[in-house]
């Protein structure tokens, strides 16, 4: 079963699958979250963004929520 960007909320942390294979996690930014992608904050100085789709999203742990 396939985790889609409709069920991030702002501030969950989603695990993502990158380009070369390796798993990175990062915050979902509320202002960007669209029913196809999401944006996520993976941390660092400035903020690197990533994108999350149903392709490369391996899971997502809301507050307080168990992973899915």
């Amino acid at each position: 079963m396939k985790i889609g960007p409709w069920e991030i909320r702002h501030g969950d942390r989603v695990t993502i699958r990158d380009r070369f294979g390796a798993e990175r996690t990062g915050r979902a930014v509320g202002l960007l979250l669209w029913p196809t992608h999401a944006t996520i904050n993976m941390g660092g100085k400035y903020g690197t963004p990533a994108v999350a789709s149903p392709a490369n999203i391996v899971k997502v742990n809301g507050r307080g929520h168990e992973a899915r």
